[in-house]
């Protein structure tokens, strides 16, 4: 219907994207805004599609062709007010066999059927009423629409077409009150009730104008080219399948397949290739699936359609910083936080100015994204900016307040085990915690080998595997042990073991090698390094140990 309304200069399927504009106002401030236009507006403004409903109604008509609509939706809360049993209009039609009434009626209720079937002088359109369009083809065959308070009255006021609209005692308010006709419609009549719930007056006043044939004639205007009509009918068809594509591209998106989004983003793509939204979605679904630059490239495409989006500009910049491109990275930022300061994106800013080796500039957008939101990893990154300006005593008050808030953060428990020069205690703390937290166990155990205290190594390592029985490190790590107590059929096994949960690992053959050359089985730790290089062909270190085995 609306393709057809050449006062709309573009019509968009509900929940599009948005084109650019320079101005939005809601429907019914359109009088504030513009100025109450002249009432009653020139009508038609609606006009009827093509539609083959005509044809089934042709074999019925009489001299007089008049609509009905007695109920308004069944789920409305006011249905019960504005409806009119079918059952009270049995007189009506039985008193005027010269006129033939249509049902505009789309839903009966279960005590309508009876009553439908003992008033065969009232057509029934029900199966071909699909749409407004089809409604509107069959306003456009009558002479007169008589309808209660719901759309149907509305769309023929809008088409020109003689209505008349029978209201309850208290009306909704564009009705108005005391008066008998409508300034938004010129070819409708109102019938009222003068008690509540009391229909008799208003259908003896409505069977007493049909004696008299007393209502308007048709304003039906000049519709507008069919040609022009179905032109955009055709254009919203494709922007409706459109948008059900980017909908779909959206639920992929949210679910993780990225992939799935830039094939269904493609294609919605050719119908909106101007769309900001879709471009941002596409750009970091690219991203996301290796295409980087790609991405970077519909990210800017977005950000200059909506400059005012914080969000499209604070993607951008992630993408450009993974890109290495730190400095069109941190103008990106820098453009997001001006529209929208947020936590996030000063801590990215922060990343971006480490990257470009601004250390200083790094740490002050790390504060800002701290006095936004103290969380434990802009503390993480402000004392890795600390570190390297050689503030050390910052870099580890900012750890520990780190794990204050979390006492399990691994990157600031490893870099404040460094900073310190005492990583057991920094793990030991960390473990009174979390007692059950086998990456702890696994760090310790690391720590305590590196000073060679094996006996409590080896415990907290098999802790760790006890916790989490398939921790490869924690197997790796019981080897070396192995290893360097010069037992190699316990470096063996645990690498054995540790080969069967990660069996593209040449890391592990590698030192399954050493420890076989050490248990001096020279041809099977040969069988395994070759492994390992047929995995890493440039591996050095798998070369020198083939060497010596």
């Amino acid at each position: 219907m609306v393709a057809g309304c050449p006062a709309l200069t573009e019509i968009l399927p509900e929940g599009s994207p948005l084109p650019p504009f320079d101005a939005y106002v809601p429907l019914l401030s359109l009088p504030l805004v513009l100025g109450c236009p002249p009432i009653p507006a020139a009508i038609p403004y609606l006009f009827a599609p093509a539609h083959p409903i005509g044809e089934v109604m042709a074999p019925h008509r009489r001299e007089l062709n008049v609509g009905l609509v007695w109920a308004t939706s069944l789920s409305h809360k006011t249905a019960g007010r504005r409806s009119i049993p079918l059952s009270s209009l049995r007189v009506l039609i039985s008193q005027n066999p010269d006129i033939r009434f249509f049902a505009l009626q789309k839903d009966l209720n279960s005590d309508e059927e009876a009553v439908w079937h003992e008033l065969p002088e009232l057509i029934d359109l029900r199966e071909h009423l699909t749409d407004f369009g089809a409604t509107a083809a069959a306003i456009q065959a009558l002479d007169l629409v008589i309808s209660v308070d719901t759309a149907v009255a509305h769309l023929a006021g809008a088409m020109g077409a003689p209505v008349w609209v029978l209201l309850p005692f208290m009306p909704d308010w564009r009705w108005l009150l005391d008066r008998n006709d409508s300034p938004w419609y010129p070819t409708a009549r109102l019938f009222r009730q003068t008690r509540p719930g009391d229909w008799q007056p208003v259908l003896a006043a409505i069977q007493g104008a049909l004696a008299t044939r007393s209502f308007p004639t048709w304003q039906r205007g000049i519709a507008p080219d069919p040609a022009w009509v179905a032109q955009r009918q055709a254009e919203l068809t494709r922007r409706e399948e459109a948008l059900k594509t980017l909908q779909g591209a959206l639920k992929a998106y949210e679910s993780g397949d990225f992939a799935e989004a830039v094939r269904l983003g493609e294609q919605t793509q050719e119908v909106e290739p101007e769309t900001a939204e879709l471009l941002n979605l596409l750009g970091v679904s690219y991203h996301k699936i290796g295409q980087s630059e790609r991405g970077a490239a519909l990210l800017a495409k977005a950000v200059a359609l909506e400059p005012h989006r914080a969000d499209f500009a604070a993607n951008w910049g992630l993408v450009l910083d993974r890109l290495g491109q730190h400095e069109q990275a941190i103008a990106a930022f820098q453009q997001a936080l001006a529209l929208q300061p947020t936590p996030e994106v000063y801590n990215n800013l922060g990343n971006g100015w480490q990257k470009a080796g601004n250390l200083t500039a790094a740490a002050a957008a790390y504060r800002q994204a701290i006095a936004l939101a103290p969380k434990p990893k802009h503390r993480f990154n402000l004392a890795t900016a600390l570190n390297g300006l050689g503030e050390v005593a910052g870099a580890i008050a900012e750890l520990e307040q780190a794990l204050q808030a979390d006492p399990t953060y691994q990157r600031a428990l490893d870099l404040l085990a460094t900073l310190r020069g005492d990583d057991t205690d920094t793990y030991r703390q960390a473990l009174t915690q979390d007692p059950h937290n086998p990456y702890l166990h696994l760090r310790l155990g690391n720590a305590l080998a590196r000073n060679k205290e094996w006996a409590e190594a080896k415990t907290h390592l098999q802790q760790a595997i006890a916790l989490e029985p398939d921790l490869v490190e924690a197997y790796r790590a019981l080897s070396g042990i192995a290893l360097e107590e010069k037992d190699p059929t316990a470096a063996i096994a645990h690498l054995q073991h540790a080969l069967t949960l990660t069996p593209q690992c040449p890391d592990t053959r590698v030192n399954l090698g050493v420890a076989l050359i050490q248990a001096e089985r020279y041809a099977e730790a040969r069988s395994v390094l070759q492994e390992a290089l047929a995995l890493r062909p440039g591996y050095a270190e798998a070369w020198i140990n083939l060497g010596v085995s």
